[in-house]
């Protein structure tokens, strides 16, 4: 025993390991690989979706491109009918109704390639939805 004041030190170092840790790496990766074949079955089954959507656009899109030749033709077809019953109608061999009639077929071709034209065009844009673009 000393009466003099000194300086007195204590170090320590302290080593801690978590064992608990390599007792369930095993089972984490089991659980990551689950969730990795998972996610892979769901892109999978998205793309296969989507390539189905795709073909049946492109399948109504030909559909409507039929549709709207064959409406041209009707017009055409129409037209001539209408020019036929003005001269008729001229001629006095057709009633005002009858030429009513025509004039109306003419016309009821006409909305409906306008409406096929629509429809055509709302394809064209669901597979530009539908691929992305």
């Amino acid at each position: 025993m000393s009466n003099e004041a000194d300086l007195y030190y204590i170090g320590g170092l302290r080593l801690q390991w978590n064992l608990a840790g390599l007792y369930t790496l095993g089972k984490e990766k089991e659980v990551l690989e689950t969730h990795r074949l998972r996610i892979d079955t769901q892109r999978d089954g998205f793309l296969l979706n989507t390539q189905m959507a795709l073909v049946k656009e492109q399948a109504a899109v030909a559909q409507l491109e039929a549709m709207l030749a064959t409406d041209a033709l009707l017009i055409a077809k129409r037209e001539e009918m209408q020019q036929a019953a003005v001269v008729q109608l001229e001629h006095g061999l057709l009633s005002a109704l009858d030429f009513i009639n025509y004039l109306t077929a003419t016309n009821k071709a006409r909305q409906n390639e306008a409406l096929h034209t629509v429809q055509w065009l709302m394809a064209q844009y669901n597979i530009r939805v539908t691929t992305g673009n």
